[in-house]
This record gives structure tokens, C-alpha cells and sequence, in this order.
């Protein structure tokens, strides 16, 4: 899941300029930023986190180069910085206050910049009942509804250019043979198989 969260981001920004930044909104402990940023030192990266705990520990743990992380609260307002590429993995279904944050991500984005989040798949049977347990169990889950979402990002400015589902097999599992994995990428756009929704944004 990690290798293919990793190829979903670097075909983002596969043509950005050198000395771009890309911004992981969500990065918790800097895993995911931290292998992007050793594969293009020419690019500036950026991990935000809400909790100062997580970014302490990317610091301590991923420091590099090209990669800083700061604490921000998208709800509350947007680093002074201009990233080329945000991107982000089960974030959104968390956030409270969804215009205040699609605000702070439509300010934090250079024009035509772009921002590939991943999102859990409300239409996908199994990934209703965890998110639907987890959220009855009070651990502050929620599903990610699109219906909410769509209307949200015009609100703020900016522009879906595209919807997508992937990732067919569970996050938890470590490895696959190859003839799965052929068949995850054959089957994984089908709303009911695939367990992520991948959107692309776009600043106006």
C-alpha cells in the first residue's frame, strides 16, 4: 500500500520544476513525504501535522535536505508557504470544519497547482462497515461523503479535474504476488472494489 500511495503522489509532480514544493497535508510520522523526498532531491517537501508529538518524531526520524515538517491546523489557518503539489491520505474524513480547511488549501496552493488526496471509499461494503464501527466506537472516524465534498471544493475555489477509485486489497496486508497485483490495477476503478477514492484538485 505504500509503494502504491507512493506512485499515486510521483505521477503528480512527475513534471514539476526543480526547486517545486510539495506539501503532505497529514503526514503523521513522515513516512510516505520522507521516501518521496529521497527519490527527487531536486523538489523542496514539506510535511504538516497537526500534532506536534508526529512532527517531532519525523523531525527526529526523516530529517533531510529537502524535507522540513511544521505543526499547522488547516481549520485554523494556511502555512505562509506555496506548494506546486499538496497531497493527502485519509485526512479529509477527519477534518470538522470542512470549508475553513478547503479555504486554507485553496490559499496554501500555487495557481494551477494541484493537490491528489486519498480518501476511504463510502460505496465499498467493507471499508463502510470499519469506518461505520470505528466511528460508533467514537474514535474520531467518520466516512468520507462526496456528495459533501464536491459541493465544498467549489465553495473554496477550486476544481475537481478528476474521481477515480483504487487500492482493491486492504491496506494491512504486507505483500501480493504479482498476477494480484496485476489483477488489483484491472479491477480496483470499480466503485465497489476499489477502497480508496482518489480525487484530483486543481487551484482555479
Amino acid at each position: 500500500m505504500q509503494r502504491r500511495r507512493q506512485e499515486l503522489v510521483a505521477d503528480v509532480f512527475r513534471g514539476v520544476e526543480p526547486g517545486a514544493l510539495v506539501v503532505e497535508l497529514g503526514c503523521g510520522p513522515g513516512a510516505l513525504v520522507a521516501a518521496l523526498a529521497a527519490a527527487r532531491p531536486e523538489l523542496g517537501f514539506l510535511g504538516l501535522d497537526i500534532d506536534e508529538a508526529m512532527v517531532e518524531h519525523a523531525h527526529r526520524v526523516h530529517a533531510a535536505p529537502n524535507l522540513s515538517f511544521e505543526v499547522a491546523d488547516l481549520q485554523a489557518e494556511a502555512p505562509r508557504v506555496e506548494a506546486h503539489v499538496l497531497f493527502s491520505v485519509d485526512l479529509v474524513h477527519h477534518v470538522h470544519d470542512q470549508d475553513a480547511f478547503l479555504h486554507n488549501v485553496a490559499a496554501l496552493l500555487a495557481p494551477r497547482g494541484a493537490w491528489v488526496l486519498a480518501e476511504p471509499n463510502i460505496f465499498h461494503p467493507y471499508v463502510f462497515f470499519l469506518q461505520e464501527r470505528m466511528r460508533r466506537r467514537g474514535l474520531d472516524e467518520d466516512h468520507f461523503r462526496p456528495w459533501r465534498f464536491g459541493p465544498a471544493v467549489r465553495r473554496a475555489g477550486l476544481v475537481i479535474e478528476r474521481r477515480r477509485t483504487a487500492f482493491a486489497v486492504p491496506g494491512w496486508v504486507q505483500s501480493v504476488p504479482r498476477s494480484v497485483a496485476r489483477a488489483e490495477r484491472a479491477v480496483e476503478r470499480l466503485p465497489f472494489v476499489g477502497g480508496s477514492v482518489i480525487y484530483m484538485v486543481r487551484a482555479a
